[in-house]
């Protein structure tokens, strides 16, 4: 047991919050604290309701399997958790008590709770910590449990003292790791809904370096054709487009700066392939100013490839307009912009087919006309063909 100080309090709190940032799992907790207060094992859970869906955050030091038998069933004979809860205790963050104080010792000793889960597994004494009360609506509840053996002293007042110091710590810690797990799912699907689009989005910052970039913009830079992309920023071979582009993107960064009124601007870009030219959108960004940030957002940079068609899924089409296969396939052809005639050559299909089945989609798309279904299905989610040449 590791003599409680101030000093080793302050080691077990640092070691808190290194966890809640993500260095470690609260297995990495329970071991200091373990030694703080002399237990022998420690857990971290979210007890289950009637169905035992026990959630465990952590633990140290149990026996093989002991978590999978209180999860299967001893959940049921905890009477400390079941006393706790009677009390009151479990609603009440921050809340520390030892186990004579949840339940009798009359009741505790002729327990299945003790005689046939915790004595096997080499426990008696319970020194308990609601982390998180059952009324906080993100984090509810969210318990610790620290046991010693059998044939040693219940826990001292000084531990008791030491847990109740380290509380609000866990439970801001908890607080914390659950906000940035939910920036984590955020930016995840930032990304992921910026990967779905069908044109380049390049995100930079007050010097011009790129700090987001989508998928449709990483096929563009690795094309080269016309455009180099780099960490460094975005730039154009042609010296006389890199002037225009590169003035739109010094306005548009001083009006997220605030300094400038510049509204960007538009371009198109000829590429050396002759393929069809770029698109480019230049756009201010409001710049954003997070306190340990080195780089912030200051301009937006959209580029349009008129070569990359748009691809409307079939299976979207069938479920959401109930069109049979071959109706949706044509839609989908029709999609990308091309005559009829030319969508059922694609097919292999018969023009007078194609004609039958441009009829039938019409009715059940409620359109009348090739222009104003082209209309309504793209703005369907689509995937680009960039998906299918991307790394």
């Amino acid at each position: 047991m590791t003599h409680i100080t101030d000093e080793t309090i302050a080691d077990v709190i640092g070691t808190v919050y290194d966890v809640a940032a993500g260095d470690g799992d609260w297995d990495r907790v329970l071991n200091p604290l373990q030694s703080l207060v002399g237990a022998s094992v420690g857990v971290i859970h979210t007890p289950g309701s009637d169905n035992g869906q026990t959630r465990f955050w952590g633990e140290s030091t149990l026996p093989d399997g002991a978590l999978q038998t209180y999860a299967d069933y001893f959940y049921q004979t905890d009477i400390w958790l079941a006393g706790g809860v009677q009390k009151g205790f479990v609603s009440l963050t921050g809340h520390v008590a030892l186990g004579q104080a949840l339940v009798p010792w009359d009741d505790f000793r002729n327990s299945e709770w003790r005689n046939d889960f915790l004595h096997p597994n080499g426990l008696e004494h319970l020194l308990s910590l609601t982390v998180a009360g059952d009324r906080d609506p993100e984090l509810s509840p969210i318990l610790m449990a620290l046991y010693r053996p059998p044939g040693t002293e219940t826990f001292s007042a000084d531990s008791t003292a030491a847990m109740r110091a380290i509380a609000p710590h866990l439970y801001r810690a908890f607080t914390v790791q659950r906000r940035l797990e939910h920036l984590d799912l955020y930016t995840q699907a930032t990304q992921s809904a910026l990967d779905r689009m069908t044109y380049a989005v390049l995100v930079l910052d007050a010097s011009g370096r790129i700090v987001a970039a989508n998928r449709a913009a990483i096929v563009i830079a690795g094309a080269g054709d016309g455009l180099v992309v780099s960490s460094q920023g975005v730039r154009c071979l042609r010296q006389t487009d890199n002037r225009r582009l590169q003035q739109m993107i010094h306005g548009a960064i001083a009006t997220g700066r605030g300094a400038a009124t510049n509204a960007g601007g538009v371009m198109q870009l000829m590429r050396p392939s002759g393929r069809k030219p770029y698109a480019l959108t230049v756009a201010p960004l409001t710049e954003h100013r997070p306190l340990f940030a080195r780089r912030r957002t200051a301009a937006i940079v959209f580029i349009s490839d008129p070569e990359d068609r748009m691809e409307t899924p079939v299976g979207l089409l069938r479920r959401v307009y109930g069109l049979t296969p071959r109706e949706a396939e044509l839609a989908a052809v029709l999609a990308t912009g091309v005559p009829l005639a030319t969508a059922a050559d694609h097919l292999s299909m018969a023009k007078e087919t194609a004609r039958r089945h441009l009829k039938s989609v019409f009715k059940k798309t409620d359109t009348q006309r090739q222009a104003e279904l082209v209309r309504l299905l793209v703005i369907l989610p689509s995937v680009s063909n960039f998906s299918k040449r991307s790394p």
